[in-house]
C-alpha cells in the first residue's frame, strides 16, 4: 500500500480571471487532477485534448433531491452528464441534489463556496448566508 494519496483541485475555482484551457493546463503542470463543476459551460472537445485527469464532476445539470418533479429532472440530467463525465474520463460524478455557486465575500481576498439548498441558501460551515454573501446571525 502507498502512502501518498492524489490531489485535485477545481479548475472553476482558481484563476478565475483565466480562460479554462489555462486553468486545465496549470493544474496539470502542478501535479493535481482537475475537478469541474459545470462542464456545459466548457469546450469539451478542448477538455477532452488537455491530457488532464478529470477526478470529478457535478453529476447533473439540474433538479433537486427534495421532490418527485425535482428528483425526476435530477435523474434525467444525471444521465446526460454520464455519457459526458464516460467522455472525459472522469473518476467519479457528485451527486449532491442542490445547486453550486460562487459568492465574492466583502472584507475578504477569498471566496466563499456555498450551496443552493431547496430551502434557502447556507454556507459550507452551515450558517444562512444573506443576499450579500455575508454570514447571517443564528
Amino acid at each position: 500500500m502507498s502512502d501518498s494519496f492524489v490531489l485535485a483541485a477545481c479548475a472553476e475555482m482558481l484563476w478565475r480571471d483565466r480562460p479554462m484551457e489555462f486553468r486545465v493546463k496549470r493544474l496539470t503542470e502542478l501535479g493535481f487532477q482537475v475537478g469541474l463543476w459545470n462542464w456545459p459551460d466548457h469546450d469539451l472537445a478542448m477538455l477532452e485534448k488537455s491530457g488532464a485527469t478529470f477526478s470529478i464532476m457535478n453529476g447533473y445539470l439540474r433538479g433537486r433531491l427534495a421532490d418527485d418533479e425535482g428528483a425526476e429532472e435530477l435523474l434525467k440530467t444525471a444521465k446526460e452528464t454520464a455519457a459526458v463525465g464516460k467522455r472525459l474520463g472522469v473518476a467519479r460524478l457528485n451527486l449532491h441534489g442542490t445547486g453550486l455557486r460562487f459568492v465574492d465575500i466583502q472584507d475578504s481576498h477569498l471566496g466563499l463556496v456555498v450551496i443552493q439548498a431547496f430551502d434557502g441558501t447556507i454556507r459550507a460551515d452551515g450558517r444562512p448566508v444573506g443576499e450579500d454573501g455575508t454570514a447571517l446571525s443564528g
